[in-house]
């Protein structure tokens, strides 16, 4: 449970900042949260090296993305303190965590989605990003779950046999 309540913290925590960023500083989170997304800007631009007629494409495409992002992690920083806050209370009822999975697997979150990934669950959401191959979908690996839950004790000891003298002392 602690696990949980401290993944679902972090989630929140790496999510409010570009999330909740405000145009006017009115606290000292803000005024943070404002220079981390200077900040961010200013890396982009240094790493770029865009020239004039290459920024003045850039940048209104880039700004374009931030504020697309910014509503989008807005929303789920929104649905996961309201799963927070229903946690917080006590033991989540099975209504808050279903209006929260049911909403995961609806056209509009999928559409959400689809605007930072190749690939989502809902058929006929996704479209082409740019800079992936068209056949990026037949690229990924094939993978059995079925197989692999069956064989899990021989993959485990395999892994086990192959990487544990490389893992960090327990």
């Amino acid at each position: 449970m602690m696990i949980r309540l401290a993944s679902a913290c972090a989630l929140v925590a790496a999510l409010a900042a570009p999330a909740i960023a405000q145009t006017t500083a009115t606290n000292s989170m803000d005024i943070l949260r404002q220079k981390i997304k200077a900040d961010k800007k200013l890396v982009v631009s240094e790493y770029l090296e865009l020239s004039d007629a290459e920024g003045k494409t850039f940048w209104p495409v880039y700004d374009a993305y931030q504020k697309d992002l910014t509503q989008i992690n807005q929303r789920l920083v929104a649905m996961i303190k309201a799963y927070a806050d229903a946690y917080n209370k006590g033991p989540v009822t099975n209504d808050a965590a279903k209006k929260l999975l049911d909403w995961s697997v609806t056209k509009e979150a999928n559409e959400l989605y689809a605007k930072n990934y190749a690939i989502v669950a809902m058929p006929g959401v996704a479209q082409p990003l740019p800079n992936l191959p068209k056949n990026y979908e037949s690229m990924l690996v094939k993978n059995d779950f079925g197989w692999a839950a069956k064989n899990r004790d021989r993959i485990l000891a395999e892994w086990e046999k192959r990487y544990n003298a490389k893992a960090e002392p327990k």
